[in-house]
């Protein structure tokens, strides 16, 4: 499906939503019938998302959770969730296809009012019946896991923005850093500056385009002082050289999720970009956050950021750190141009 125009919902994958619908309806399991299952494209978008945090995650661990769960003996949050709330998953799906242009289509096009208009994005949008998150993205797609419950009007639309934007991201600039490959503080350093730029667009763009920027800001900022001193403390441990022992903790920690530190800072800063540009007379906001979109990404953004860091005042080692990659990089800010020398 490419996504650079239009969310149609004939185009949607819910083969895996149908197919554990009918596991469901069966009072016994043929290998068959798991096998079907599990050779969906939705679960095989499952499998490959959860390796990332569980490597020998495969087809056998979703069959040998799925008997589990139907047995009452299995505590495995990827498909007990699901499993419970199996009843609800079929007419879950219905109601969002029945509101489609309200639920996915216009907060997408919202979204992609954040992206250049030369953008090209092809990818597949999932419906998944199960998975240890709501939802997810890369560069082949996004998904949302209609077994976490997603029910909330606001929360289908937030969730399709926020995954929808992050894949495009990941076809323009490629693929989200994986913290766990880093190895050098200078590695650990970009990818984190890489992902508080995606997964702040990413929250601002969804927030605005599901109409609740006002509550995620109330909700996430209550505790933001905690935040910044955990985002602190990961570029801290970085340029120490001693993350490798706190990674797990780090990782999720401070850059998963759309309520993490960084994606929350993220956002902040995106927001003072954007109606700080406007308020400057200089150029629209947004813009000024389309100059970020590309290559270069977390270098124009933290750049653009400067005259409004008294909106958020993000701990000195982050600057530190930034100001030190910038220097690696080589990057000409002068006279508004952003290109590597």
């Amino acid at each position: 499906m490419n996504t650079e125009l239009h969310l149609h919902s004939k185009n949607a994958n819910t083969e895996s939503v149908t197919e554990f619908i009918k596991l469901t309806e069966k009072e016994e399991w043929s290998e068959g019938d798991l096998n079907r299952f599990t050779a969906t494209e939705g679960v095989q978008y499952i499998i490959k998302q959860e390796k990332k945090d569980d490597p020998s995650y495969n087809e056998n661990t979703v069959k040998n959770s799925l008997k589990k769960v139907k047995q009452g003996h299995s505590e495995d949050p990827r498909w007990e969730k699901a499993w419970k709330g199996r009843k609800k998953i079929q007419r879950q799906m219905e109601y969002i296809f029945n509101r489609w242009e309200y639920l996915v289509e216009s907060p997408f096009s919202v979204a992609k009012t954040y992206l250049p208009d030369d953008v090209e994005g092809k990818g597949t949008f999932y419906f998944l019946p199960g998975g240890a998150h709501e939802s997810y993205s890369d560069e082949h797609g996004f998904a949302i896991n209609l077994g976490h419950n997603v029910w909330r009007d606001t929360h289908v639309m937030f969730l399709t923005a926020w995954e929808g934007y992050r894949h495009i991201l990941a076809c323009i600039a490629g693929k989200e850093p994986s913290i766990s490959q880093c190895q050098t503080p200078s590695e650990f350093v970009k990818a984190f500056l890489n992902i508080t730029h995606r997964q702040g667009m990413a929250a601002f763009v969804a927030s605005k385009a599901a109409g609740t920027q006002e509550k995620f800001f109330q909700d996430n900022l209550a505790d933001i002082e905690e935040k910044c001193a955990l985002y602190g403390e990961a570029f801290q441990l970085a340029l120490d050289g001693s993350i490798h022992s706190e990674l797990t903790r780090i990782q999720k920690g401070v850059f998963t999720g759309y309520t993490s530190p960084s994606a929350v800072i993220g956002a902040v800063m995106a927001q003072a970009i954007d109606t700080g540009g406007d308020r400057r007379g200089m150029t629209k906001g947004r813009e000024l956050l389309l100059v970020s979109i590309g290559r270069l990404g977390f270098i124009p953004f933290f750049e653009l950021y400067k005259p409004y860091k008294k909106t958020l005042v993000l701990p000195d080692v982050v600057w530190e750190a930034y100001e030190r990659v910038k220097t690696e990089k080589k990057v000409n800010l002068e006279h508004g141009a952003y290109s590597s020398k």
